[in-house]
């Protein structure tokens, strides 16, 4: 598992966590982009954020079949999974990066 993936783990919770509209879906959001990472084929960038958004659909449908299960908006989870995916692989890619030494 690279280092990327590893902060995708340790960063996505607290960040998704804390916003209301993705709380739910949270850890659905942080195992489809790790996936995607890691996936042999989804390719770069916006082919592996359609790869990540993909799972998240697959996921949310096996969810909303579970009997008794509330029910979450497929189109709604989509498009706040959409934003969501961009904020955390921005916040993974700032954290990922050396820290910037202080020229005197």
């Amino acid at each position: 598992m690279s280092d990327w993936v590893k902060y995708v783990y340790r960063i996505g919770p607290l960040i998704l966590g804390l916003w209301s509209s993705t709380a739910p879906i949270a850890p659905l959001i942080v195992a489809a982009v790790a996936n995607a990472e890691q996936a042999v084929g989804a390719g770069k960038g916006a082919e592996k954020k359609q790869y990540a958004l993909a799972a998240i659909d697959n996921g949310l449908a096996a969810y909303n079949a579970i009997p008794g299960a509330k029910p979450i908006s497929p189109t709604v989870a989509h498009n706040v999974s959409s934003v969501a995916i961009d904020m955390l692989v921005a916040t993974v890619n700032m954290w990922s990066q050396p820290a910037i030494e202080h020229v005197q």
